[in-house]
């Protein structure tokens, strides 16, 4: 935890513009964002359509606004979510308040697809993931899930079914 980034709200202009100016530079992308960060992943991709193939968005704490729906129905989603949503106070009305803002968002004809890791056999996870010993396995299904989206390019040998990520 000595890594992690305080959030202030009076820097969200900031970091939205980031975001923007990032994806602007480098084009098409696939974002993975965590927690707050999936809020401004949203809006980026609501204000940059055309340079988001794709969002996994790793247990959101927010959806990306009322303004963001219309422009986020032609981006594909993915939403990876622990087990342990019921340990602290806050984040059953989080959980809540997100699915019901995806839920509109499927509704306009987004792709939004849950993966639920207690339902894959991978229970006992924090709000962490990416600090998890399991930390691969849970890649691995993110990786097969982004396999399966139009205009993601895949493995020249074909081979993404082996559970690994290959090394760039």
């Amino acid at each position: 935890m000595c890594q992690v980034v305080p959030r202030w709200a009076t820097t969200d202009d900031l970091i939205l513009a980031a975001y923007c100016r990032l994806l602007d530079r480098v084009g098409p992308q696939i974002i993975i964002a965590h927690s707050q960060g999936a809020v401004f992943a949203l809006r980026a991709a609501a204000r940059r359509p055309n340079n988001v193939k794709a969002i996994v968005a790793i247990e959101p704490a927010q959806g990306g606004g009322e303004e963001a729906l219309a422009a986020l129905a032609d981006i594909t989603l993915l939403l990876v979510y622990g087990d342990n949503v019921h340990c602290d106070a806050r984040w059953p009305q989080i959980r809540a308040r997100t699915d019901a803002y995806f839920d509109r968002l499927f509704a306009r004809g987004a792709r939004v697809d849950i993966l639920d890791l207690p339902r894959e056999g991978m229970a006992r996870n924090s709000h962490m993931l990416m600090m998890e010993l399991n930390n691969h396995a849970i890649a691995a299904l993110i990786a097969r899930w982004l396999m399966d989206i139009p205009g993601v390019s895949r493995p020249a040998n074909g081979n993404h079914d082996d559970g690994k990520c290959d090394r760039a």
